[in-house]
């Protein structure tokens, strides 16, 4: 069977008949996907003679993880957020599951949505204190701590925010099936499974880990996403986001989207784009969720060293991407993000274009601008938020904007709540300077 290789955003999904989860909502609705297989990598839940699942009040667990580079076993404490051998607590965490199976037909007719198996509750076991690395349970426990962990250091900071209890869902099956007519005018189906990401669906609030590919295995991507405490609570960080502005119901979020793209030559462009305020919005929750776990996690779990299309990239202390270019917000930056020429990308040669990349840039460059007055986390989110709260309370005016105006009066609303941090307004203006000298602030910019 073809694999496919390119972009395909969803729409709207029908139910069929045949869904085991008819009562509930559509999971894997309207959602763009970039990364597919045929020969997809499904971790196993682990066989054990369990003699019991009551479990004490102080539990812990082993986690195999993958911080600065190398493997790593620690232990943690998950007291609280395991209820009867289940891994949720309804305050932060819904339910786990695993084991759903489902099939996307696609036709120039319409899509069709069949759930083939529901999924099946992750359950473990109090006579173990850790799983075989690449499982079920131990997927499930590691993901689970470290949104876990998002949480409580975010509510210290922001006490404000109703977040809602997300569903983990790791390692569904999800084939895509497209029908296309062959060279003789037949109908043919062609099939292959999502794969290679990590998820977080609004319409459904929940958080899911792909099976991984026998494909990106080869291809150097030898980390299982789970193990990486940044994808986590990355993910997680979108859902904060809609916590605060909730304008995205349908929209999925991946932690990638460049995986498999190729590289055309050096500084040529191909095909034709318009940029939309949805895109600069989807941009923003990047760079959001980026935050979000670099101020949540320790220094030593949001690394993203040795990680294949995130390393050096997706690292909010990084002034450069892998290819050394700049994350600082120039005007060439923002010309090549606003173009209407699409440029080439790849893990290796990063486009601005790609909202990934154009959050983690902005990332860097709000980092770099609020280090400069002061260096609390908890500070910083709280002005993250603040500023979420401005785009929901402002949205019907920004709306009215064109795409780049949008882009420019919104990140000016984050640079001025920043420059009253500020004492003696020209430090706050040679900081501005460094992290947007491609946006003019009250005269502060440089114009670069």
């Amino acid at each position: 069977m073809k694999q496919f290789f390119f972009v395909i955003l969803l729409s709207v999904l029908v139910v069929a008949c045949g869904d085991p989860s008819s009562n509930r909502k559509v999971p894997f609705e309207n959602i763009t996907v970039t990364n597919y297989s045929n020969v997809p990598l499904f971790p196993e839940s682990q066989i054990v003679d369990c003699h019991s699942r009551n479990f004490a009040d102080n539990i812990q667990f082993g986690l195999h993880l993958f911080l600065n580079g190398k493997s790593t076993f620690e232990y943690m404490n998950f007291s609280g957020l395991i209820h009867l051998s289940l891994i949720e607590d309804g305050q932060i965490i819904a339910r786990t599951v695993y084991g759903e199976k489902v099939e996307i037909i696609r036709s120039p007719i319409q899509d069709r949505y069949i759930g083939i198996e529901g999924p099946k509750k992750v359950s473990l076991c109090a006579d173990l204190d850790q799983y075989e690395q690449g499982t079920i349970e131990s997927a499930a426990l590691n993901a689970a701590y470290f949104i876990s962990k998002t949480n409580a250091k975010f509510k210290t900071a922001v006490k404000d925010i109703n977040i809602r209890p997300i569903t983990l869902n790791i390692s569904p099956s999800i084939l895509q099936s497209n029908i296309v007519e062959n060279y003789a005018g037949e109908k043919i189906k062609e099939s292959s499974y999502w794969t290679d990401n990590a998820l977080y669906t609004p319409l459904n609030e929940s958080i899911t880990f792909l099976p991984h590919s026998q494909e990106m295995r080869k291809m150097g991507l030898t980390v299982n996403f789970w193990e990486v405490p940044m994808i986590a609570s990355h993910e997680y960080g979108h859902h904060i986001y809609q916590a605060i502005f909730p304008h995205s119901r349908g929209l999925s979020l991946g932690c990638f989207d460049h995986l498999k793209k190729k590289t055309k030559p050096k500084n040529k462009s191909y095909g034709f784009r318009v940029v939309s305020m949805d895109d600069i919005m989807t941009a923003y929750n990047e760079a959001f969720a980026d935050l979000i776990s670099y101020y949540t996690l320790e220094e030593h779990e949001r690394g993203v060293e040795g990680i294949m299309c995130l390393k050096v990239t997706r690292d909010v202390g990084s002034s450069v991407m892998i290819n050394g270019k700049s994350k600082v917000i120039t005007k060439s930056l923002i010309h090549s993000f606003f173009s209407f020429f699409e440029e080439s990308s790849s893990c290796d040669y990063p486009s601005y274009q790609e909202v990934h990349i154009l959050g983690a840039s902005l990332a860097f460059s709000m980092d770099q601008l609020m280090n400069s007055h002061t260096s609390s986390k908890e500070e910083k989110l709280r002005i993250l938020v603040a500023w979420v709260k401005d785009l929901k309370a402002n949205h019907k005016k920004y709306k009215e904007l064109l795409p780049r105006k949008y882009f420019e009066n919104t990140m000016t609303a984050f640079i001025e709540m920043n420059l009253k941090q500020f004492h003696d307004q020209d430090q706050g203006c040679e900081a501005v300077k460094a992290s947007f000298p491609g946006l003019e602030i009250n005269g502060c910019s440089n114009g670069l």
